[in-house]
């Protein structure tokens, strides 16, 4: 049985953070995975690194300071995975917020994160850079910057930061089955279904640390029984940049719930989102858009664009995520909920869950502090950087903005792009994605599946219509040489993946 001093159980964003964490602390730690890495909430995001503006309507100071200082953190330190995202707000006199509340509240923001991005932009203005947008009762609009990123890439680079610490190791496709005790009720390991074999793999551990989201109390029952995890279903819509080419993202209120909703320029595509709407664990592993969900979008798309061409049918894809909220019942609105992380132990054991992908860092050092309790370790330094910059030159084909992106991306991963035919550093239309990043991550570790590649790895099943089976000829000549796959179970595999995209991203009925 293998031995190790940290088993982390939960592959997203707060798992991959702790794991990589946890090894540059020189730890021996093991991440297991019940699906794929980032399979869950984690690929599954609004997508934004922000510091969550409407916390201060909610008076979370402290959770909207830590927000922006980590944004900022990760824009300097992840360039080119983390990018700069302006964001317009259109004022209107009939719906609110007021001009003066805008920008008391935006004064603040910009305060926290030292430098002021925010201005006003009158009616005019506004209407050049968004034409089209409804103009009754439009008084202009504030424009700001906020971030964004691609979660399932995020998660992905942390696995692979962690892993180039010797002592580490992360496993996808691992179902944790069960928690091993000693007789005195400690935990001491896990017991460990491969999925992909079958072999059942028991591991011992010094600690244990839970961070499944919102499947954790499963394992470890909150100490408070006042409170409990509150499943929040976030759902979007997918369309092509075509149909509204935005260089900002626009927030916006939607005119059913005064709730703010948002359009936002991502990988070549535009996403609009986002619901906050109560859901069942049983949608834990298969999150996915509703019908209700699907109108209450297109609605607030056609009420600000009334006449873009927001409609059913030009949905690329739809995509949906449960966020874990600690909640202490009462009948609180789900948007209302606090952000908040929480930590609990038990001997053995730590849980970990809440929070929000911009402050997965801070969730990692606040989970170790409680390990070292009962783990003796070094505690993490929270000055370091979070990747080393990548030393391969930028090669003359490429331009150094793309290079960039496929740095932070990518990482070391990135020495193989040299054996690559610059015909291949072509971008895939519709797509932020060059070809050559098809072998690429066909080649990163735990693609058992085509889902893994094009929906994780890659995000070609979210930005192409019908999950880009269009162009799967051109990806099998790319992919299927790497992954080593036969042609039979690329076949099966290519079935597997329609289905899986028709029932979790196509739209409802």
């Amino acid at each position: 049985m293998q031995t190790f001093d940290l088993i982390v159980i939960g592959g997203g964003i707060t798992g991959a953070g702790i794991f990589r964490e946890a090894a540059a602390c020189g730890l021996s730690v093991l991440l297991l995975e019940a699906r794929d890495f980032g399979s869950g909430t984690s690929s599954r995001s609004s997508k934004l690194v922000h510091g969550g503006l409407r916390y201060l309507k909610q008076g979370a100071l402290h959770l909207t300071l830590d927000s922006v200082r980590h944004r900022e953190r990760l824009l300097k330190e992840l360039p080119g995975l983390v990018t700069s995202l302006p964001f317009l707000m259109p004022l209107y006199g009939d719906t609110g917020p007021s001009a003066l509340q805008m920008k008391a509240g935006l004064f603040l923001y910009d305060l926290m994160a030292g430098r002021q991005s925010h201005r006003f932009l009158p009616e005019k203005r506004l209407t050049t850079i968004l034409p089209g947008i409804r103009t009754r009762h439009l008084n202009g609009a504030f424009s700001f910057e906020d971030a964004q990123v691609d979660d399932a890439r995020l998660v992905l680079r942390l696995i692979q930061e962690g892993i180039t610490y010797k002592k580490a190791m992360a496993l996808n496709y691992t179902e944790v089955k069960g928690l091993s005790r000693n007789e005195k009720s400690r935990v001491t390991g896990v017991r460990a279904l491969d999925r992909e074999s079958g072999e059942e793999k028991p591991f011992s551990g010094r600690l244990v640390i839970n961070a499944t989201g919102v499947l954790a109390e499963k394992l470890h029952h909150l100490p408070d029984r006042k409170q409990q995890i509150r499943p929040l279903r976030g759902s979007h819509l997918v369309f092509s940049r075509d149909l509204l080419p935005l260089e900002s993202a626009v927030s916006f209120l939607h005119p059913q719930d005064r709730r703010p909703v948002f359009f936002l320029p991502w990988e070549g595509a535009l996403l609009l989102g986002t619901t906050d709407a109560d859901a069942g664990l049983q949608e834990a592993a298969r999150p996915r858009i509703t019908k209700e969900e699907t109108r209450y979008l297109l609605a607030a798309a056609t009420h600000l664009f009334p006449h873009a061409g927001f409609h059913e049918k030009a949905i690329l894809a739809t995509f949906a995520g449960l966020r874990p909220v600690i909640s202490e019942g009462g009948d609180k609105a789900p948007s209302e909920e606090s952000r908040e992380h929480e930590i609990w132990q038990s001997p053995g054991l730590i849980s970990v869950t809440g929070g929000k992908l911009t402050t997965f860092r801070k969730l990692a050092w606040d989970t170790l502090k409680h390990a070292s309790r009962q783990l003796p370790m070094a505690l993490p330094d929270e000055k370091a950087p979070l990747v080393p910059e990548n030393p391969i030159p930028c090669p003359d084909a490429v331009s150094p903005l793309v290079w960039q992106r496929l740095s932070c991306r990518y990482g070391n991963l990135l020495e193989r792009m040299a054996s690559l035919p610059p015909k291949l550093l072509t971008k895939i239309p519709g797509t932020a994605h060059l070809w050559a990043e098809i072998p690429l991550a066909a080649g990163e570790r735990g693609v058992y599946h085509l889902d893994d590649l094009l929906l994780r790895r890659l995000r070609l099943g979210l930005l192409l219509r019908e999950g880009g089976m269009d162009i799967m000829e051109g990806i099998r000549e790319l992919a299927l040489p790497v992954l080593g796959w036969r042609e039979e179970k690329w076949e099966t595999e290519v079935v597997r993946y329609q289905l899986l995209w028709q029932k979790d991203h196509g739209v409802p009925g």
